[in-house]
Formats: C-alpha cells, sequence, structure tokens
C-alpha cells in the first residue's frame, strides 16, 4: 500500500511541476511551483524553478479537531531570507517570507510540524502562495497538497 502510494504522489507532482501536455502553461517544467508533502503531522514546502522571488505570503490551512500546534522551521532554500509565522488562528499557519536578494532554485523552503490530536489522521486543508520577484512583479505558481 505504502508504495503504491509514494507512485500516485509521483504521478501528481509531475502534473503539477510539468504539465498535463499540449495547451497546459509551463508544459516545459519552467513555471514555478509549490507543493507540500508528508503526512502524520509532519510536513515539507518544498519549491521548483523559483526565480527571484523576492517575497512571499503562504497560507496553510489544516483541520484543527485533528491537528494542533503548529511549529515552522525555515529550510534550505530560504537561506538568508526573512521569515516571520503567524500561527494565532487555529486551523491556519502564516508565514511571510522577504530576501532582498531574491531566491533562486528549487528544494525546501520550510517544515510544519503539528501534534496530532486524537486517533484519527491529521489533514491539510489549503495552501496559498502569493509571490513577487524583487521588483515587486506578480510571478504565477502552481501549488498542490500532496499527503
Amino acid at each position: 500500500m505504502q508504495r503504491s502510494l509514494s507512485w500516485v504522489a509521483l504521478a501528481v507532482l509531475s502534473l503539477v511541476l510539468f504539465g498535463c501536455g499540449e495547451g497546459s502553461s509551463g508544459g516545459d517544467g519552467s513555471q514555478p511551483a509549490v507543493v507540500i508533502t508528508g503526512r502524520g503531522g509532519s510536513y515539507v514546502l518544498q519549491a521548483t524553478n523559483l526565480k527571484n522571488v523576492g517575497a512571499m505570503d503562504i497560507t496553510i490551512g489544516y483541520n484543527n479537531s485533528t491537528l494542533a500546534n503548529p511549529v515552522v522551521t525555515q529550510e534550505g532554500l530560504l537561506s538568508g531570507a526573512i521569515m516571520v509565522t503567524n500561527i494565532t488562528v487555529q486551523g491556519i499557519v502564516r508565514v511571510g517570507i522577504i530576501n532582498a536578494t531574491g531566491i533562486s532554485g528549487s528544494g525546501a523552503l520550510l517544515s510544519i510540524n503539528l501534534d496530532l490530536v486524537g486517533d484519527k489522521p491529521g489533514q491539510l486543508t489549503s495552501l496559498s502562495v502569493a509571490a513577487y520577484d524583487i521588483n515587486r512583479n506578480t510571478i504565477a505558481l502552481r501549488t498542490a497538497i500532496l499527503e
């Protein structure tokens, strides 16, 4: 079962990152993407093909009846960036990121660890990412939750 879930996640990630064929924007794999992967309260927000990203506004929703107490940690791709988190509203994690020289490349942006509540598996409910380049222009991103 675990192996089949891994293949499904890989297939979905490929569609998100590389498009669905003719007519899809960014089908050459160059469009930036941000995906969140994980389960059981441990998640990683990963990015691909970022270029000169100066700021990001990230909102992650979670089911607060099954997950609680989020802890957000800055990861490698955000080296040198300023990150501010807001976890005051139950069920929502907000993260603001600023980098004056621009974030470029692919890799882990941040990790989120939450406590499981009760005996049900935790669940993320939404992912929203607004990104801007170092000149304050909006960057179109693909996003997905892969649990």
